[in-house]
């Protein structure tokens, strides 16, 4: 018997990293993150990348799975995001390497155009926040 898919689908920052260790306590394959068709198949509930940016492809490849959104207040999650990106942001643009390019193009995609002038601006996260969130309910 297949165990049932669960999908986190909440933009980083969102408590996806403690919805995953609460899972992980509780018994379930959980991978926060999933890179590879191999972690995809493995584990029972992923978060973050790439849920937050391919549900849609993956509610067609796992048509039984369930999928849970993380919502979080935007004066806790601002900060946050900014930070995240500041971080992540010479990785994030890098050609010749940085980061997995899963993660740059989930990232990009979300937070487009992501510029340094974009991560300062509340204005800009809260548009990429809520054209996500309203973009999960439209599909869902």
């Amino acid at each position: 018997m297949t165990e049932q898919k669960v999908f986190i689908l909440g933009l980083p920052r969102t408590a996806t990293t403690s919805a995953c260790v609460a899972t992980l306590a509780m018994g379930f394959k959980t991978a926060h993150t999933a890179y590879t068709q191999s972690a995809m198949d493995e584990a029972q509930i992923i978060a973050d990348t790439p849920i937050f940016c391919d549900y849609q492809r993956l509610d067609k490849a796992y048509p039984e799975a369930k999928f849970v959104y993380l919502t979080r207040e935007s004066d806790k999650w601002l900060p946050s995001i900014r930070q995240l990106l500041e971080r992540m942001y010479t990785n994030l643009q890098r050609s010749d390497g940085g980061f997995n390019p899963l993660l740059k193009r989930c990232y990009n995609e979300i937070f487009t155009p992501l510029t340094l002038d974009n991560i300062a601006d509340d204005d800009f996260l809260l548009a990429c926040y809520r054209r996500h969130y309203q973009g999960a309910l439209d599909y869902f």
